[in-house]
């Protein structure tokens, strides 16, 4: 490089310079044939690269060292590894923030290692520029950190963290990251993840329905994640969660139980009432109250019989509320 002209570009190249092609990025003149030397040269210049993103530099040269990544891409897999997995933070967080000039079909591979590093702020990168993508193909890495958080038991994490894998699945909201966050919910042992999980299931509605449904197998005794996840199609109120909450109605709890009723009884529906007629012969007094309950607010005259009956042979609290039932009932009918 001249001491007081323009950067000697053809001889910085000869060099294997990349830091002073870098430097020459600054200059507008010979930007273009610096990021073609640089391409030139090949992997060697990824790492200086990398070390060059930095917000603090002018946006031509920012632009100018992305453009240089980006073409590099198809040869720098291998170096863009070599930084994740570096000692020094810093250097594995200027690799994920110079893999977002390679773009979603270069880069989603490489960020499954920062997905997986031990620093949170690493991991936030990583997950908050595959949100800006919001690719199918990052699925599959965001579950396995999601899935990692909701079984963790560190606070700040899941306060800072959590957000952003939940942005970045919702943002992807393909049936894989539904499945997902459903997963996510039931096998949680925070509240705060089964309620932000569980929130973005709602935006989705009807298209969650399965999804939460299926991973409910999962919760076993999980009883908290169980009531997450009854709250969620209480919101929904769709049709095709009442065999899913109709499958509570044996569960172990019997507040679960009464919780799956309460819920079948906002869903509606004539498909309710089969499951709700079923629940009056729970060994519960409490459990039968409330199917009884739910039956006079359903108003379906179908219930008449089932309800006569427990309102003339059953426990004193039981018959009370089938006897009022059977008044709601009449009045609608």
């Amino acid at each position: 490089m001249s001491l007081f002209g323009q950067p000697d570009i053809a001889a910085l190249k000869a060099a294997r310079d990349a830091n002073g092609l870098i430097k020459a990025l600054r200059h507008d003149e010979v930007r273009e044939g610096a990021v073609a030397a640089l391409v030139d040269l090949g992997p060697t210049s990824v790492k200086p690269l990398l070390d060059a993103v930095s917000p603090d530099e002018n946006a031509a040269v920012q632009s100018a060292v992305a453009a240089a990544l980006r073409d590099l891409a198809a040869a720098s897999h291998s170096s863009f590894k070599s930084a994740l997995r570096d000692h020094d933070v810093h250097e594995r967080k200027s690799a994920v923030m110079g893999l977002a000039a390679l773009g979603p079909e270069h880069a989603v591979p490489l960020l499954s290692l920062a997905l997986s590093d031990t620093k949170t702020g690493v991991r936030i990168a990583a997950e908050a520029l595959l949100a800006a993508w919001a690719s199918p193909k990052s699925v599959r890495g965001l579950r396995f950190a999601l899935l990692r958080l909701v079984r963790g038991t560190d606070e700040f994490d899941q306060q800072h963290e959590l957000p952003v894998l939940v942005t970045a699945l919702t943002a992807v909201g393909d049936e894989a990251a539904i499945r997902a966050l459903a997963d996510g919910m039931v096998k949680s042992t925070s509240v705060t993840c089964m309620g932000q999980t569980k929130g973005a299931l709602v935006t989705f509605g009807s298209a969650a329905v399965t999804a939460v449904g299926e991973a409910l197998d999962d919760a076993g005794e999980n009883k908290q994640a169980v009531f997450y996840a009854l709250d969620f199609f209480r919101v929904v109120k769709d049709p095709g969660g009442v065999a899913f909450v109709a499958r509570l109605l044996d569960h172990s709890d019997s507040l679960v139980r009464e919780t799956a009723i309460e819920t079948l009884g906002t869903i509606g529906g004539g498909p309710v009432i089969p499951p709700l007629l079923r629940a009056l012969d729970d060994g519960s007094k409490s459990v039968r109250r409330t199917a009884a309950h739910t039956l006079g607010k359903h108003g379906d005259a179908s219930a008449v019989p089932a309800l006569e009956k427990i309102a003339a042979e059953d426990s004193w609290t039981v018959r009370r509320a089938a006897a009022k039932a059977l008044k709601q009932i009449a009045k609608r009918c």
